[in-house]
């Protein structure tokens, strides 16, 4: 695998990226895993249509997306059809090294302990908890379930950063 140099000038950044040679079909190919596997996990539609939408918009750019990114950097991605900020970083991390964090993250979460594990703040322990007396399967189920608790009672989970002691004595501590 070879390398490229990105110039960033009004950012004053220089970088010296792999060089992957992924095609867009193979780009979006991923893109579709990442919706199937949403789905699959009765994640919101709205994420998996977004992930729909952005594969049939990649498929349609008439030029490598690493050569898109290249020349245009993040710019460039968010241009494409039905690719917002969260997966135009996406793809640039796709396009750079050949890996998709939100693929392999959602090929993992076939273990709902060890996806709920990811979430800084929630040990094991805890995602044990969750998981067998909550029933939560997913980070949808996650959330789903924080507002449910912030909506009911004065004391909550916040999602993404750490857990708080609830009324049912769940800590993330």
């Amino acid at each position: 695998m070879g390398h490229f140099v990105m110039l960033l000038p009004a950012a004053g950044i220089l970088c010296l990226l792999p060089d992957t040679d992924m095609l867009n079909v193979e780009i979006a190919r991923r893109l579709e895993d990442v919706a199937d596997l949403l789905e699959a996990q009765r994640a919101n539609p709205f994420r998996v249509q977004a992930s729909r939408k952005a594969a049939g918009g990649v498929r349609h750019v008439p030029r490598p997306l690493k050569d898109v990114f290249r020349e245009q950097g993040e710019d460039g991605l968010r241009a494409v059809t039905g690719v917002g900020e969260r997966l135009a970083t996406a793809l640039r991390t796709l396009v750079t090294t050949g890996r998709l964090p939100m693929l392999d993250r959602l090929r993992g979460e076939a273990d709902p302990v060890a996806l709920l594990e990811s979430v800084p703040g929630i040990g094991h322990a805890l995602a044990e908890r969750l998981h067998d007396e909550l029933g939560i399967d997913s980070l949808e189920d996650l959330e789903a379930e924080a507002t449910r608790r912030a909506r009911t009672s004065s004391v909550g989970l916040t999602i993404g950063w750490f857990c708080t002691t609830t009324a049912d004595g769940m800590s993330g501590r």
